[in-house]
This record gives structure tokens, C-alpha cells and sequence, in this order.
């Protein structure tokens, strides 16, 4: 059923977060929910596509279950049309609950692209004079490079590194701050690869480690299995005797982190 072109460019988009993916999988649905004949059948395809994304799988799971109780796409519709609405005041709470954290702080470095990273730092810069932000580009895809355009936009000040920079850089920041793909029963998280080595750097320099998501990101689930993605992302070349790994997420030990901020 995945065969609009408009909705396979959003399940094959591998540089946005997953709170940017569900957004655009829910405005997608909202144009199209009434012209679709199995719905059921497509959440069910559209929540097998993201097995690394909890948002998601939350997301369709009460699709899926609103459908099975009420059959009616017109109830499905206003959960739908409810839900962009709902997100602009969850980026307002989780920014609220992080204004005490930080306070006295202008300097953050980060990882990747993540829209709730991108809407915190667009409410920061309405109360910070000098706010700046150090953006790892995140290899091999360098989505680091969509957030850094993105604050570019609102006049936000960016230094943009490469992952090797990290140790180096971070001694001039005030702390570190990243989004998260799945947080973890045992507090752990789950996020772009890179999210590891930005977390124990800024340990060993006794930098803040600060985590922003919205509660649909925690799970049940206490392990994380990782898949390998393509190896032709880091280099093409083919060897009997070369190894290529190229994992897009990996997990944070809750050890490493200052503190989860939520709505």
C-alpha cells in the first residue's frame, strides 16, 4: 500500500528525526485518510517500517486500536488533525521543564537532527542574547547539517564539527543536549550513533548530559537489538578481506546522562 510517492519519500527518509517523520506521516494522513481503503492494514505496514522509532510505534499503535473500535475514519481523522496541535504544546512543556536545568547556560553541543532539539532551541533563542550551537554533522548522512540550516533560519549562531571534533570542542561548551529515539525501561537511551561518544566525553570533561523527548519515546522494552545499515554509506569499496559496519543508532547508559526531560 506504500505506493504514493509522497508517502514513500517520508518512510524512506533517513536524515530527520522521528518527532519530524511522525509529523509529516500525520499531515500525509490527514490529506489522505478518507480516500484509503484498509487503513487498518496500512498503520500496520507504516508501524513495521520504523522498528527503531518509539514515537511511532505508539503513534500507530492507538491508530490501530481507535480503528478497531470504532471503524470510523472520521474519528480517526480528528485524533489525527488533533495531533499536530497537541505537538506544538508538548515542545512547550518539554521546553519549560528544561529552562531551570540550564539556566545560567548558552553554549550546547548536539548531535544529528531532531525536531525537538530544532523547536527547544527555537524557544531558547527567544530568551538567550547570546545563544550558540555546536552541531556534530553526524556520519555518514551529515543530518547535523539539516539542524544546523534549520537554527541558521532564525538567526541562530552555529558551529557545525565532524564527530572527531568532539573532544576538543566541547571544553567551550556550557553542556551537551541531544533528542532521543527510544528511552529504555532501565533509563538507558537510544539514539544516533555518535550520541555514546558525545555522552562519555562529556563525562570525562564533567559536562551536563541532558536528554529532551516527549513521553510517547519511553518504552517497556529493556534492550535495544541493532541493525546494520548500508555499508556503501561509509565507502564503496568491496573487499574479501573488509569489514564495513554502519549502524545508524546505538544506546546511551542512563549512567551517562544528567537527566531525561520530558512534558
Amino acid at each position: 500500500m506504500i505506493d504514493d510517492v509522497e508517502l514513500k519519500s517520508i518512510v524512506e527518509d533517513k536524515t530527520s528525526g522521528s518527532s519530524q517523520i511522525l509529523l509529516a506521516l500525520n499531515r500525509w494522513l490527514k490529506k489522505n485518510l478518507i480516500s484509503i481503503d484498509r487503513p487498518e492494514e496500512l498503520f500496520r505496514q507504516l508501524r513495521g517500517k520504523f522498528p527503531s522509532f518509539q514515537n511511532l510505534q505508539s503513534y500507530f499503535d492507538q491508530l490501530i486500536d481507535l480503528y478497531s473500535l470504532s471503524r470510523d475514519k472520521k474519528f480517526i481523522l480528528k485524533f489525527i488533525e488533533d495531533f499536530e496541535s497537541n505537538s506544538s504544546a508538548t515542545f512547550d512543556r518539554i521546553y519549560k521543564n528544561l529552562l531551570e536545568k540550564v539556566s545560567g547556560m548558552s553554549k550546547f553541543i548536539t548531535i544529528s537532527n531532531s525536531k525537538t532539539l530544532s523547536e527547544i532551541f527555537f524557544r531558547m533563542n527567544n530568551d538567550l542574547k547570546h545563544l550558540h550551537v555546536i552541531i556534530s554533522e553526524s556520519r555518514p548522512l551529515c543530518e547535523g547539517r539539516l539542524l544546523a540550516d534549520a537554527l541558521l533560519k532564525r538567526n541562530i549562531s552555529v558551529t557545525l564539527i565532524t564527530e572527531a571534533m568532539t573532544a576538543n570542542i566541547i571544553r567551550s561548551a556550557d553542556s551537551a543536549i541531544i533528542g532521543a529515539d527510544i528511552i529504555l525501561k532501565d533509563g538507558s537511551v537510544v539514539n544516533k550513533t555518535g550520541s555514546l561518544n558525545l555522552a562519555i566525553i562529556s563525562k570525562f570533561y564533567d559536562k551536563p548530559f541532558f536528554v529532551v523527548t516527549d513521553r510517547t519515546k519511553f518504552s517497556s522494552h529493556k534492550k535495544f537489538d541493532q541493525k546494520a545499515d548500508a555499508a556503501g554509506e561509509i565507502w564503496g569499496k568491496v573487499d574479501p578481506n573488509l569489514t564495513i559496519t554502519n549502524n545508524y543508532f546505538e544506546i546511551v547508559d542512563s549512567k551517562l546522562i544528567t537527566s531525561v526531560i520530558s512534558d
